[in-house]
C-alpha cells in the first residue's frame, strides 16, 4: 500500500510557481490569503561589482538572470538597477527564492541581500546553506530549486528597516576553481502564520525516546515525531513494537519512517521497494499517521532518485540541518531542522526557539541518543534534555508533532 500526498502534482505545481514568476512586479497577494506581496522580476537586477558577468534569460516560460563568477573567487554581486518604489514593507513576510546551479561543487556561497539604504551601509544577508557533502544540500547541481528564508536567519549588516526596503541584491561566490553559472528566478515576499511551532523529531528508535525522553516531555504537554528503523526494533538499545505502540497510544506521538542506510546507496528498484517495505511495517502496526512521513537516513537526498520516490510515497521528508523553517515551506520533502548535539547548550537552544517564535516559524528539533555520559556528538545528557524542555516551555510557543504541522500548514 502506497501513501501518497494528497495534495497538487508536483508537476502542476511547478507550472503554478513558473506562471506566477512572470506576473508583473506590482502584483499582490490574493486579499486574505498566504501569497507574494511583490514578485522581483530577475531582469530588475543589474551588475554592481565588475567581477563576474551577468546576463538575462528567458525559455520554458520564465525569465531569469544567469551570473558567470570569475573562477578566482570574487564574489559577483547584482542588485536593483532601480529603487524599488513604493518600498517594500516587509514585517510579517518571509522570502521565497527560485535558484539554479549548474556545479555546486564550484560553489562558495550564495546570499540575497535587502537593503533600505541602496546598500550604502545597511542590508539583510540570507545565505544558501552549503555543505561540502552534496547530498546534504538543499540546492543540487542542474535542476531549478525553491528555497524560503525566515527573518530569524538573517545577517544583518548595519541598521536595515524591515518596513522600508528599496534595493535586492544577489551575491555568488566561488571556489577559486572555476566559474560557477547559476541562475536567480525571481524573489516574492510571502506572509508569515499566525504563530510559531516547534516539532521535537528523534532518529533512530533508541529505547530511551520511551523511557526518558516522552515522559519528560509529557509533563510539559509536549508530543514528539520518532522516525524509527523497522530492522532495528525489538534489537537491544531499540524500541519494541509494544513500546511503539505506547509512544502513541500514551504519550500521543508520530511513529513515523526511516532507515538504517542512506537512500543515496539504494539502486532505483531497491529503494522504492524499501520505501514500501518500512511503510507496510508501519501501517501493519498501526502506525498510519506518521507513515506518510520520512526523515532521510543521515539527511541525504538527491534530486535524480531519492526526491522523486519521496514525493512520491511521503507528504514530508526531513533533512538533517539547515535551522527553522518557514511555514509553509520551500519544500515538504526537503524539510530543515536543528540538530541538537551534545555541545548545544539550554541556552542555544532557547535563543533559537526565541527567533522562531519573533518570527513565525517552524523550529524542527533533530535529537538522537540521550546517555548519561554523552562522549558522541549526537548524544544528549537527560539533565540537559530536561532543561531544554523547560526552556522550551517557557517561550510558550506551540509543540506539535511534524504531522498535525502539515496537516495544518499544507
Amino acid at each position: 500500500m502506497r501513501v501518497r500526498p494528497g495534495r497538487l502534482a508536483p508537476a502542476a505545481l511547478a507550472l503554478a510557481l513558473a506562471t506566477a514568476l512572470l506576473a508583473p512586479a506590482g502584483t499582490a497577494a490574493a486579499s486574505g490569503g498566504t501569497g507574494p506581496v511583490r514578485l522581483v522580476p530577475p531582469e530588475s537586477l543589474a551588475a554592481r561589482w565588475k567581477e563576474g558577468r551577468f546576463e538575462a534569460g528567458r525559455g520554458q516560460g520564465m525569465t531569469w538572470l544567469t551570473v558567470t563568477t570569475d573562477g578566482r573567487g570574487s564574489p559577483a554581486f547584482a542588485a536593483s538597477a532601480q529603487p524599488v518604489a513604493p518600498a517594500l514593507d516587509l514585517r510579517g513576510k518571509f522570502l521565497r527564492v527560485w535558484l539554479r546551479v549548474e556545479d555546486v561543487s564550484r560553489l562558495a556561497g550564495m546570499e540575497l541581500r535587502l537593503s533600505s539604504d541602496g546598500f550604502a551601509t545597511s542590508w539583510f544577508g540570507f545565505a544558501v546553506p552549503l555543505f561540502a557533502d552534496d547530498e546534504f544540500n538543499l540546492v543540487h547541481s542542474g535542476p531549478w530549486a525553491t528555497l524560503t528564508f525566515g527573518f530569524g536567519a538573517a545577517q544583518v549588516v548595519g541598521t536595515p528597516d524591515r518596513a522600508r526596503i528599496d534595493s535586492i541584491g544577489w551575491a555568488v561566490t566561488d571556489r577559486a576553481a572555476g566559474p560557477v553559472v547559476a541562475q536567480l528566478g525571481g524573489v516574492a515576499f510571502e506572509d508569515e502564520p499566525a504563530q510559531a511551532v516547534v516539532s521535537l523529531t528523534f532518529d533512530d528508535g533508541y529505547d530511551e525516546h520511551v523511557t526518558v525522553a516522552a515522559p519528560a516531555m509529557k509533563r510539559y504537554g509536549f508530543r514528539g515525531t520518532a522516525y524509527v528503523m523497522p530492522e532495528q526494533i525489538g534489537q537491544a538499545g531499540y524500541m519494541t513494537r509494544e513500546q511503539l505502540a505506547a509512544l502513541r497510544d500514551t504519550y500521543g506521538w508520530d511513529v513515523a519512517a526511516h532507515h538504517d542506510r542512506p537512500f543515496t546507496s539504494f539502486a532505483p528498484d531497491e529503494l522504492e521497494r524499501t520505501i514500501l517495505g518500512v511503510q507496510r511495517f508501519l501501517l501493519a502496526n498501526g502506525f498510519g499517521r506518521g507513515a506518510g512521513h520520512l526523515a532521510y537516513p543521515l539527511g541525504k537526498q538527491e534530486p535524480k532518485v531519492v526526491l522523486p520516490l519521496a514525493r512520491e510515497h511521503f507528504f514530508t521528508a526531513r533533512v538533517a540541518s539547515g535551522g527553522a523553517e518557514t511555514l509553509p515551506p520551500a519544500d515538504w520533502h526537503q524539510l530543515r531542522a536543528f540538530n541538537v548535539l551534545r555541545t548545544t547548550t539550554p541556552d542555544e537552544l532557547q535563543q533559537a526557539v526565541r527567533r522562531a517564535k519573533q518570527h513565525k516559524e517552524w523550529l524542527i528539533l533533530m535529537l538522537h541518543w540521550l546517555v548519561d555520559a554523552p562522549t558522541r556528538d549526537t548524544e544528549l545528557a537527560p539533565a540537559t534534555f530536561e532543561e531544554m524542555l523547560r526552556r522550551i516551555a517557557a517561550e510558550k510557543v506551540a509543540v506539535r508533532p511534524v504531522s498535525e504541522v502539515w496537516q495544518v500548514a499544507r
